[in-house]
């Protein structure tokens, strides 16, 4: 028997809609469509920011949104990714 809200007010992890501010890492491996050992790689690799207080780790919503947004790559034809030529400056002749 799955319990109800009526239940002691649980409800199945399953059915939990993600709308806190802050997540638990099993939350935002399932937001994310990524293994909970994916993120703890990013978690060590620095690659999203997270809390963490005593033993509980939490991660902050904006804080994904933002690092994903880091590694976006755009459309071919966006101008955004058109490369800047690079700059090499030679040092001036000794004099």
């Amino acid at each position: 028997m799955q319990p109800t809200d009526t239940d002691n007010n649980t409800v199945p992890a399953a059915n939990v809609e993600v709308t806190s501010l802050y997540l638990r890492p099993d939350e935002a491996a399932k937001l994310l469509g990524i293994s909970r050992r994916t993120l703890s790689n990013w978690q060590k690799w620095r690659v999203i920011p997270f809390h963490k207080v005593c033993r509980t780790v939490v991660i902050k919503r904006t804080d994904i949104e933002t690092a994903l947004a880091r590694f976006r790559i755009n459309a071919v034809g966006d101008p955004s990714t058109q490369r800047k030529r690079c700059v090499t400056h030679t040092k001036p002749p000794p004099p």
